[in-house]
């Protein structure tokens, strides 16, 4: 749940000259049925049995570019983070990135982004068995415990955390994201850690879906803006005040992301996620 959202880029929304997101808003529901439809008539995607892969570690598929970053992080409360995943693993999700078809029309203008295969705590989204399974290792790795424990000393604020959901993304022409604050209060400032890794991407990247740290809700201050949308990823406490999004996608343009959000292993509704996801992975072997 987002707050803080500028009532003047809402309404703005509203205008002629966002036609082309009115539309989509309003028709999102035939265009979700049509690539539903569409999914159905596709064929299951057979997996790349590469070698390399064979007795690969998935505990180590993050590379230590993370760790470099913790000092900042502790500091300001984001992080950027290059060279994310392993180049094998970062080169076979993308090359195994899912065709539209897999991807819904969100129902929030303010987030008009496509969401894409997913798995969350709260309603567990089963894994889709039409899709390569190498798409899954950017969640095999983002969900490993030895990466949980990395992300908790990373935070280095005595709070363990585990895996809470994973998502995936598609920023096309005319997406956008309003700057937000993340409302969490429930777990408390800092406990809930986002992840955004960006698969791949188009220059420039302001014009691309690059979800960037603001001052203000406006899109007048930025903060940061990711200098790379290709195997990179932003780190953020949704507790602070960070404000984070980014433009309207121009024609042409777009970026490929995965989403992690990681939480206090001790809150009950996240206590029993590790065994359901699991569950849900062990089941397309890699």
């Amino acid at each position: 749940m987002a707050f803080n959202i500028n009532p003047a880029l809402v309404l703005a929304l509203k205008s002629p000259r966002n036609w082309r997101g009115i539309l989509r808003h309003r028709f999102r529901s035939q265009i979700n049925v049509a690539r539903s439809y569409r999914q159905s008539k596709l064929k299951p995607t057979l997996k790349y049995r590469g070698s390399s892969l064979k007795n690969f570690d998935f505990d180590e598929g993050i590379t230590k570019e993370f760790e470099h970053q913790a000092e900042h992080f502790k500091k300001y409360g984001w992080a950027y983070i290059s060279n994310f995943f392993a180049s094998d693993i970062h080169s076979r999700i993308l090359r195994a990135w899912p065709s539209l078809n897999y991807f819904t029309v969100g129902s929030d203008p303010t987030k008009s982004y496509d969401k894409g295969p997913r798995w969350s705590a709260s309603d567990a989204h089963s894994l889709n068995p039409g899709i390569n399974p190498e798409f899954y290792l950017g969640f095999e790795c983002l969900k490993s415990q030895k990466f949980e424990d990395r992300v908790s000393q990373f935070c280095d604020d005595g709070i363990q955390r585990v895996n809470s959901s994973l998502g995936s993304a598609w920023a096309r022409t005319g997406s956008l994201l309003l700057p937000h604050i993340d409302d969490v209060w429930q777990f408390g400032r800092g406990a809930v850690i986002n992840f955004v890794v960006f698969v791949d991407g188009t220059n420039p990247v302001e014009q691309s879906g690059s979800t960037s740290i603001y001052l203000t809700n406006d899109f007048t201050d930025p903060i940061f803006v990711p200098p790379c949308l290709s195997n990179t990823a932003l780190v953020y406490e949704t507790g602070r005040f960070i404000y984070h999004g980014f433009p309207r996608v121009g024609r042409g343009k777009f970026s490929k992301r995965l989403i992690a959000q990681y939480s206090p292993e001790n809150q009950p509704k996240f206590s029993q996620i590790r065994g359901a996801v699991a569950q849900d992975l062990s089941s397309r072997t890699l």
